[in-house]
């Protein structure tokens, strides 16, 4: 899934949808520019994340709060260890 975001200078960025993900009651997404997919050091953005009540729409909103943001970002990288360690080959 890609999605493209406004930037402040008016140009738009085609991005990945890593994953949509619950932090303290509200969604978040993380996103990568499709120009970083194969960068040695991708960036990833995180936004909230919600869905418009009359439209059904998503929506990407950004995080003004810095302890909402590293909360969002804790939250992200715990899923990331989940991954990895679901995903790791069973040990001999």
């Amino acid at each position: 899934m890609t999605v493209s975001i406004e930037l402040d200078d008016g140009s738009t960025m085609e991005c990945n949808v890593l994953r949509i993900y619950p932090c303290n009651g509200k969604q978040y997404i993380a996103i990568m520019p499709i120009e970083d997919e194969n960068a040695d050091e991708p960036r990833v953005f995180i936004y909230g994340y919600a869905k418009d009540e009359a439209t059904g729409a998503p929506e990407i909103l950004n995080i003004e709060d810095d302890d909402e943001f590293d909360a969002a970002i804790d939250a992200l990288d715990e899923l990331f260890d989940e991954d990895e360690f679901k995903n790791a080959a069973p040990e001999d």
